[in-house]
């Protein structure tokens, strides 16, 4: 089993205490895990550097696998890749890519995010982010910027956006060649027929959100209509809302309307892969 760790693609470590992988390994499982580029340098669109440079590190370090794992006892075809928020969301993405067939057997999901970047987007996103410190989004203009400083431009732009958005400034980006489309479309083509996959999401997904942005107990009327009226089921989402959950408080149904926008409806409308016979052809056009 191979761990992708999350951590909205702009922190995270397999150092992590959570991520000790004894307790799988005491069970009788070859567990890996291994760090990759987040943040500006693992998914910032740079020129002169590929797109999804984090995506890349995830395929060495499942290369590895696949080369050395026999020596630590494991199978090299019963690879179980798994991962959890950005670390789902990454799986999601190699399942589709031309360049991870092959390097894993089975995947498991959780709480998969909804967000994968246009090239044009995620340039926007990254010239906006540099913008404040006067840099261009190029590998000569960063390379001798210190990694505090990019931690600062992420924390910056994420202060910036709206209260409504909490997610954050980076994701995969689906470039049409290494990462050929967003796996919804992907799968429903029949992209990845052949590997297995759990997929799973938690009730109250976005209230660790709220913990880390010190909103739990502050979350308004005026906040929550926002979010039902921007993620909610339509027109008059806020009312149709309040009607289906008349019981909930403001912070619950803030809650409940960013859960099912940015986790539960990608979780559960993952669609049944095509059988090869009558699967698309995904195209890099």
């Amino acid at each position: 089993m191979v761990w992708i760790y999350g951590g909205g693609y702009r922190f995270g470590s397999s150092a992590q205490p959570g991520y000790d992988g004894a307790a799988l390994a005491r069970a009788g499982v070859v567990v890996v895990t291994a760090n990759h580029r987040v943040g500006v340098e693992g998914y910032a669109d740079l020129d002169r550097a590929p797109p999804n440079r984090a995506l890349l590190d995830q395929m060495a370090a499942l290369g590895w696998v696949q080369e050395e794992i026999s020596a630590f006892g494991g199978d090299p075809a019963r690879v179980t890749v798994f991962g959890q928020s950005a670390g789902a969301g990454a799986i999601a993405a190699l399942m589709l890519m031309p360049l991870a067939k092959d390097l894993f057997s089975q995947a498991i999901v959780h709480s998969v995010p909804g967000t994968y970047f246009s090239p044009g987007m995620a340039r926007g996103i990254s010239a906006e982010l540099l913008e404040p410190f006067g840099l261009k989004p190029t590998v000569a203009a960063l390379v001798d910027v210190p990694p505090e400083r990019l931690l600062e431009a992420m924390a910056q732009l994420h202060r910036r956006m709206p209260s409504i958005n909490r997610w954050g400034p980076l994701s995969p980006v689906v470039d049409g060649e290494m990462l050929p489309t967003d796996p919804w479309t992907g799968l429903a083509a029949g992209a990845g027929h052949d590997v297995p996959l759990m997929v799973g999401h938690n009730r109250d997904e976005w209230r660790l959100l709220l913990v880390l942005d010190g909103l739990v107990g502050a979350v308004t009327d005026e906040m929550a209509r926002e979010a039902m009226e921007l993620c909610g089921p339509g027109r008059h989402a806020a009312g149709r809302m309040r009607t289906a959950y008349p019981d909930a408080t403001a912070e619950e149904l803030n809650v409940i309307a960013h859960s099912d926008r940015m986790f539960r409806i990608p979780a559960c409308t993952s669609p049944p892969r095509t059988p090869p016979a009558a699967a698309a052809p995904i195209s890099a056009s």
